[in-house]
């Protein structure tokens, strides 16, 4: 119990940061365990590698600004912690099955909201 307990209250701080560029370190000082003992019980409560969970997050977020911002792909990696649009793009397919191209296109511009512009510092945040 007391372990679903750490693991909710990272999963509530992960979605709450996501657009900042998690490091282990950040886990450790967040939760107050090593950086092997967090990936442990992270992984045996959910199943998943925190790491992996905290890539699916990153997706879905970068996902979520292909459909509704115009703007390049490669500007989206960036601002989702991907180093390049090559990284960006494997992660990518690997989750969605598509690239992130295919998946923009379909959705369709008219389904973007033109007025919302990237966010390019955490300042804006």
């Amino acid at each position: 119990m007391f372990r679903d307990n750490i693991v909710s209250d990272l999963i509530v701080w992960i979605d709450e940061n996501i657009d900042n560029r998690l490091k282990i370190d950040d886990f450790v000082e967040k939760s107050g365990y090593s950086k092997w003992h967090i990936q442990r019980i992270f992984r045996e409560t959910t199943g998943q590698p925190l790491a992996a969970y905290c890539r699916e997050k990153r997706l879905a977020a970068a996902a979520k600004m292909l459909r509704t911002q115009p703007g390049p792909i490669l500007t989206v990696a960036l601002l989702h912690g991907f180093p390049s649009h090559e990284t960006f793009h494997k992660a990518f397919k690997r989750q969605f099955g598509i690239t992130p191209g295919q998946y923009r296109e379909n959705h369709p511009a008219s389904q973007r909201d033109k007025s919302v512009t990237f966010r390019s510092d955490s300042t804006n945040r």
